[in-house]
């Protein structure tokens, strides 16, 4: 992948938009590195979500996230010693009642889930046998892509962009860049990619590297530019 031949990054002027959602994100503070002081469980129902996440709104996951957990069916020493579980939560993402309601004014059932609940499932066992955890496993790596790249290798429903998502999500890493449709399309936009570039775990890598030095050349936080472009395209789809 190359960078657009029509157009470079120093000629690329920074949409006002942006920078205003920019400057509203630092104020939060959003790249602070707390995830050590975060409980196991807020790290697993993290993990949780970035799983649940792949192809469905934010809405979506966010409600299958709530619900599951207040009906006790997130809990992962559960998951990893009922012969039972990988059924129950099938099931209970086969149910009709998690949010955005559709347009009819009913509840939605998951999208996926014969293989995201198998994915949890897989992920508890990988993560809890053994008497491991996530804080265990996430302090010994010296970088965050060391990091990233374990969990993408080794956790099913983790791909390169959902693992960098959960780093980043529990503060775990502010160098890492989260690429969806929303970002791909900003960057098409601006051609600082050609107009047929598509996320393929091989291209992941060298989009990040380009929004990484479109960051750098503005003086900008990589998690902050990234989710800012986010909001920001987001509304542009809506």
């Amino acid at each position: 992948m190359q960078y657009s031949p029509q157009i470079q990054i120093s000629d690329t002027i920074m949409p006002h938009q942006i920078l205003s959602l920019y400057d509203k994100l630092s104020q939060q503070n959003i790249t602070s590195s707390d995830w050590k002081k975060k409980e196991e469980v807020e790290l697993w129902h993290e993990l949780c979500f970035c799983i649940l996440s792949g192809n469905v709104t934010f809405e979506l996951a966010k409600s299958v996230i709530d619900t599951l957990n207040e009906k006790g069916l997130l809990d992962q020493h559960w998951i990893v010693n009922d012969s039972k579980s990988l059924e129950i939560l099938n099931a209970s993402l086969e149910e009709s009642q998690f949010l955005p309601l559709k347009n009819d004014g009913k509840l939605r059932k998951y999208r996926y889930p014969n293989k995201r609940s198998m994915q949890i499932v897989k992920a508890a066992q990988v993560l809890y046998s053994n008497n491991k955890s996530i804080k265990q496993i996430l302090s010994k790596f010296e970088s965050d892509i060391e990091t990233r790249s374990y969990l993408f290798n080794e956790i099913a429903g983790l791909g390169i962009k959902e693992a960098s998502h959960f780093l980043r999500n529990i503060h775990y890493s502010n160098s890492l860049a989260i690429i969806d449709v929303h970002v791909l399309a900003f960057l098409k936009k601006n051609n600082l990619i050609l107009p047929n570039t598509t996320i393929t775990p091989n291209s992941y890598l060298k989009l990040e590297r380009i929004l990484r030095n479109f960051a750098n050349f503005h003086s900008l936080d990589l998690a902050i530019l990234d989710l800012s472009i986010w909001h920001y395209m987001r509304k542009l789809f809506q």
